[in-house]
């Protein structure tokens, strides 16, 4: 609990700091090099689109772990149920095996009563 809330507040610093350097950076320009052409933003306009990416990526993040705790957990439930389901096939044959051995004793007993 204390960790979330240590990045809880080291993230609003982060923050803080992008948006302050980029707010006032608009005037600076930065040149990329991409594919051979040169393009131009203000420092400004690129730290605060790194930091809008960073923050989309978080929040898509911590969106998708709680789906895959969930289907982590339903998962086990399927096979904790698996596992009652063999247990009570197996349990079925063992009675299904009983009731034909029982049957068996008694025709054997009959057949018995019967020669002598």
């Amino acid at each position: 609990m204390v960790t979330a809330y240590i990045l809880i507040v080291a993230g609003g610093l982060l923050t803080a700091l992008y948006l302050y350097a980029g707010g006032g950076n608009f005037s600076f320009p930065i040149i990329f090099n991409m594919l051979g052409t040169q393009i131009s933003a203000p420092l400004g306009v690129v730290l605060i689109g790194a930091w809008a990416a960073g923050f989309a990526l978080a929040a898509a993040w911590r969106e998708a772990i709680p789906k895959t705790k969930k289907s982590e957990k339903v998962l086990d439930n399927w096979q904790a149920q698996d596992v009652k389901l063999v247990a009570e096939i197996q349990s079925d044959k063992e009675k299904q095996l009983e009731s034909k051995i029982a049957t068996l004793e008694v025709a054997l007993k009959q057949a018995l009563k019967k020669k002598s």
